[in-house]
């Protein structure tokens, strides 16, 4: 007896942690010496950005620092901000150590509060939900042919996607930044918005050309009047090489830009007037490379010749179902407090929040925060915010478990009264990421004959006759009878997997 088997590795996968954790923000900040003296805070804002997500063996380290800014109304009566940088670091436990580890993550504010402790010391309370997703991706060895003995294989094929790198880096981009004429000169910058997108990405061998655009934009105190806010905005190009060992042009990528810092500092001309603003952004590029192939493995066996047996094992595999990279327009209309009379400026905060699959397909949700400074009823500036919820319906989707690692962003805000006491408010949130799914599918990995025992005809007649119903599975057919599938769909001339309609078929018995 002779039962040539052929085993191969392929590609699997498991999800070794997907939870949320939360991280604690809380610290005391002192004002710099060239600010002046806190009179009223009017709000803290934070921004997560993580330096260091890295799997060491069964555990997670985590390492970032949440820039806070604090916008405060001085004892000068001008509006003014000032930035400071909160450490964290967090360890997690995984259930095992993951094998080439795919690791997703993005961290969202819950809240924020700020308090005037002294005219120079301000305390903050706050925390942020991070979620985090670590894939373990290994090799499993399975059957994937095998001949001889009357041996009958059920074959599948599918197709199977492997993470082939994930890579980032870091550029700095310096620059400097002309106020137009026909606006007033920079005292002090009061808010800045920076924010990286791409517009297109190159795969090469071992390399990812990104190309996008850094928008940035600015509220400033006017120089002849520091009580007077103006904004300006800039679109600037950026592009970068990241290094991804075995990626190429066969890869697809998921390709994203985030802004780690962004330092902006005035600078006065001949006149003494600030037309010139130092730019100082850090962004990273973040590569993820997917290459897709199609793999064949056995599914079921049976011998028409002796007695059998084989054990299966279940497979887990990554499937890459969307890259995601475009914009939602959102428009609301919000109704005002009663003591705002007049609206300074409005922006907006946008960050992912789940995923859920439903009647239509899956959903992203994410927060839209609208923020507000405003005048009051005594001529002093306030700020209010107001939370909405972003939808975003994606297609339908087939896997056990969507793997989700998307990034949402807000654009460049337009607002315009809508009456006495609403506004309307205009954005673009952009949404970019990928989209995986997670199927377990049976595999055989050992397959046994026993040749003592020999499998004899259920008839001694040649052929069988046989009535099928509509959408029978030629393979149990065939199965059952101890024949060959091959066999009974060559008799009958069939070409499908499956019975077309109800029918007579003819089974004709293998020797």
């Amino acid at each position: 007896m002779e039962l040539n088997t052929v085993q191969e590795s392929v590609a699997a996968c498991e999800v070794v942690y997907d939870s949320f954790v939360e991280q604690p923000i809380e610290c005391d900040i002192l004002l710099p010496d060239y600010c002046p003296d806190i009179l009223k805070i009017l709000t803290c804002s934070a921004t997560p950005v993580f330096t260091l997500v890295q799997a060491n063996g069964a555990q997670l380290a985590v390492d970032g620092h949440a820039l806070l800014s604090v916008t405060y109304l001085s004892d000068t009566g001008s509006i003014r901000c000032s930035e400071h940088k909160v450490p964290f670091s967090r360890t997690i436990e995984l259930k095992c150590a993951p094998e080439s580890p795919v690791i997703s993550y993005h961290a969202a504010v819950d809240y924020m509060n700020c308090r005037a402790v002294s005219p120079r010391r301000a305390d903050v309370r706050g925390a942020l939900t991070i979620q985090l997703k670590v894939l373990s991706q290994k090799k499993e060895s399975v059957v994937t042919d095998a001949q001889g003995e009357g041996i009958q294989l059920l074959r599948q094929t599918a197709p199977v996607t492997q993470v082939v790198g994930c890579a980032s880096r870091q550029y700095t981009l310096r620059e400097d930044l002309q106020i137009e004429d026909s606006e007033p000169g920079v005292r002090h910058i009061v808010r800045c918005s920076c924010r990286a997108q791409v517009t297109d990405y190159k795969a090469i061998a071992n390399k990812v050309i990104a190309k996008g655009e850094l928008k940035v934009s600015f509220l400033y105190s006017g120089y002849e009047n520091e009580r007077d806010l103006h904004i300006a905005r800039f679109t600037l190009p950026i592009s970068q090489i990241v290094d991804v060992d075995g990626v190429d042009e066969n890869c697809r990528c998921d390709v994203h830009m985030h802004v780690v810092s962004c330092e902006l500092i005035p600078r006065s001309d001949e006149l003494g007037e600030g037309r010139t603003v130092a730019l100082e952004a850090v962004f990273c590029a973040v590569v993820k490379a997917y290459r897709q192939m199609d793999t064949a493995w056995v599914s079921d066996c049976y011998c028409t010749q002796y007695e059998s047996s084989f054990t299966t094992r279940a497979v887990s595999s990554l499937s890459l179902l969307d890259i995601l990279n475009t914009t939602q327009d959102t428009s609301e209309s919000l109704k005002l407090p009663q003591q705002v009379t007049d609206v300074t400026d409005v922006w907006c905060r946008a960050g992912f929040t789940e995923a859920k699959t439903e009647e239509e397909g899956l959903v992203l949700y994410g927060k839209l925060t609208v923020c507000m400074l405003a005048v009051d009823t005594d001529a002093s500036p306030l700020y209010c915010e107001q939370a909405l919820e972003i939808r975003h319906v994606c297609a339908s989707y087939e896997a056990e478990q969507l793997i989700t690692d998307i990034q949402m962003e807000a654009g460049d805000c337009t607002f315009v009264r809508s009456g006495e006491d609403s506004v309307e408010i205009k954005t673009q949130v952009y949404l970019s990421g990928s989209i995986c799914g997670v199927r377990r599918r049976q595999a055989v990995d050992t397959i046994e004959l026993d040749d003592s025992k020999g499998r004899k005809p259920q008839s001694q007649a040649a052929i069988t006759i046989y009535f099928a119903d509509e959408g029978e599975a030629m393979w149990e057919i065939a199965k059952r009878y101890n024949t060959s599938m091959a066999a009974v769909m060559e008799e009958n001339g069939l070409e499908g997997a499956n019975v077309p309609q109800r029918s007579m078929l003819l089974i004709p018995i293998v020797p």
